[in-house]
């Protein structure tokens, strides 16, 4: 099975010289799994080798494998002069082992071919000094005894949820742009404008305050400004969201939740807990205790951090309709608009006005239909049907933010498929009666004019993870395959390190880290002298080489800003 690694047949003396003798496959699994090295783009074999020995990029990589893996590993790191298959295979895991070889070996965490293995030097920085121990199990939980729900039921719970979250959305960035809630010093919503809002949606503060989180992850508020007064609004993006369909408005917040929301857990984990559901159509029913012993095994290093996060992960995928009946959905596990569209309704551009002064929209309401109700009216309840509340609150609110009379009376007109009752008539006519001063007793509450509206200031990152699309890693790969077969060969009796003579003596340092040959590095010292050294380096880390001189084992560490050129000493290959 180790024939079929990436590595060559011959044993290739440098981390560079078997990135560059993989073919553009083995680059690509490189590059997906570990998309650290691919931004910037890399320019040469040796600048992604380089990149790739890094204590840094190391424990990103170290942080995606399993139990297994990581045993396997800490075996690696027991031979750091190298070892072969045999060293670290043993049954009845052989096989396994052999698995989890290919996959270090696939990370670039290891570095050889089958005859003879090495492991980067900081994967051993990483992993530290615990021993490997007894071997852990070689494949993760099974839930074939776990109870299961019909996935039909499954689907048609998760599309009422969605319609339910997108609906409570609509809501709760109407009533932002019409009364935009402030913010605190701290960034948060003021306690009193989330009371109110969550009264709105009639919901608990907690929840008004995740779809307040949830919009910023979707980019859908940011914040006015005005002096020292900070409010919540709509940003330009939301304009774009109104006018989408059911199942898009969904999906904008469903990929902002997985990508953006870091408090219900980082993206990886949250792909990570998403696979323990399987299929959809298995209906796989987990519980929290299930899903964390599936992330201890899966991504251990992960779920030492991740006990809260477990369970924000299911209440807000339950939420969000990632899951529906504690399964999961088609649509939350493709997050794409297909499996929901034939399962939501069709929106309608009318209302039933009633004599009790409210406006009831039987179905989800066209985006200016929306936008001129929760301008004219308040939500009163949501369920199947929507309830609004016209009120002479509500109708001055809206008198004060520019609309006439005659045109409330007409656009209301238009919208009911019953006529106006004549005490609402009453109530708009008032409004030209109502005096001047009234009038302005009530600011708008509409942002001010020439406000700044950036991003809504929440804990929301910008991008929890920056995953790496395949057609962007096979175009790296075959760049990097063609800066390769273009470097014109060097004369190997020569000191060289690299690809290129525009390399930085960081390429050559750490190329001999891991190959552990004597390197000559000429630097600059404090006082503005030049000097050179010839010295085994041990290790680059925090910005200094740590080394000892090659003739008299003195120990020394230089600022990596002060070396100026470094090649490795070969007299032959």
């Amino acid at each position: 099975m180790l024939d079929e690694m990436a590595a060559p047949a011959s044993t290739p003396r440098t981390l560079t010289q078997m990135l560059r003798e993989w073919d553009d496959d083995a680059l690509v699994r490189l590059l997906l799994g570990r998309p650290d090295l691919a931004r910037p783009a890399p320019s040469s074999m040796s600048q992604l080798a380089s990149r790739a020995t890094t204590r840094q990029s190391v424990a990103e990589a170290v942080d995606k494998l399993n139990v297994f893996d990581l045993w396997v590993a800490r075996r690696c790191i027991a031979y750091p002069d190298g070892f072969t298959t045999a060293d670290v295979r043993d049954d009845p895991q052989g096989r396994a082992a052999l698995t989890s070889l290919r996959r270090l070996l696939d990370l670039a965490l290891l570095w050889g071919s089958a005859e003879q293995m090495r492991p980067v030097r900081a994967l051993a920085t990483v992993l530290g000094d615990e021993p490997a121990g007894v071997a852990p199990p070689w494949h993760p939980p099974s839930f074939v005894d776990v109870r299961q729900a019909d996935p039909a039921i499954v689907e048609q719970a998760g599309a009422g949820t969605a319609f339910d979250l997108v609906r409570r959305m609509e809501v709760a960035l109407e009533y932002c742009d019409q009364c935009p809630p402030r913010l605190r010093s701290n960034g948060q919503p003021s306690i009193r404008d989330l009371r109110v809002l969550a009264g709105h949606l009639d919901v608990p503060q907690d929840l008004a305050r995740f779809c307040l989180e949830l919009a910023a992850s979707a980019k859908l508020v940011g914040v006015a400004e005005q002096q020292q007064d900070r409010r919540i609004v709509p940003t330009v993006e939301f304009d774009r969201w109104q006018d989408a369909s059911l199942a898009d408005q969904w999906i904008a917040l469903a990929r902002g939740w997985w990508h953006r929301h870091p408090s219900s857990g980082p993206t990886q984990v949250k792909a990570c807990l998403v696979d323990a559901f399987g299929e959809p159509a298995e209906g796989r029913v987990l519980t929290r205790e299930e899903l964390t012993a599936w992330l201890r095994w899966q991504l251990p290093r992960a779920a030492a951090q991740a006990g809260r996060q477990i369970g924000r992960f299911v209440e807000q995928a339950q939420i969000v309709g990632i899951t529906a009946l504690g399964a999961l959905t088609e649509a939350g596990r493709r997050l794409e608009p297909d499996p929901l569209s034939r399962l939501l309704p069709d929106r309608v551009e009318h209302v039933v006005v009633q004599a009790d002064l409210t406006a009831v929209a039987p179905g989800p309401l066209t985006p200016r239909a929306a936008r001129d109700l929760a301008a004219l009216a308040d939500v009163e309840s949501r369920g199947g049907a929507t309830v609004y509340r016209l009120s002479m609150t509500s109708l001055r609110r809206a008198h004060n933010q520019g609309w006439q009379p005659r045109h409330i009376e007409n656009r209301l007109q238009r919208l009911s498929r019953t006529p106006l009752p004549q005490p609402l008539r009453y109530m708009i006519s008032d409004l030209e009666r109502q005096p001047q001063s009234s009038r302005r007793a009530e600011p708008a509450t509409a942002p001010p004019t020439g406000s700044v509206v950036r991003r809504f200031r929440l804990p929301v990152a910008e991008e929890e993870e920056s995953a790496l699309d395949p057609a962007e890693a096979a175009s790296l790969a075959a760049a990097l395959r063609e800066s390769s077969d273009a470097t014109r060969p060097v004369d190997l009796r020569m000191p060289t390190s690299g690809d290129s003579v525009a390399d930085s003596p960081l390429v050559a340092l750490r190329e001999a880290v891991e190959t552990r040959e004597v390197v000559w590095f000429g630097y600059v010292d404090s006082r503005g002298q030049t000097g050179e050294r010839i010295v085994h380096a041990i290790s680059i880390d925090d910005g200094r080489l740590c080394a000892r001189d090659a003739r008299s084992q003195e120990a020394l560490t230089v600022p990596v800003q002060r070396i100026t050129s470094a090649h490795i000493i070969r007299r032959g290959r």
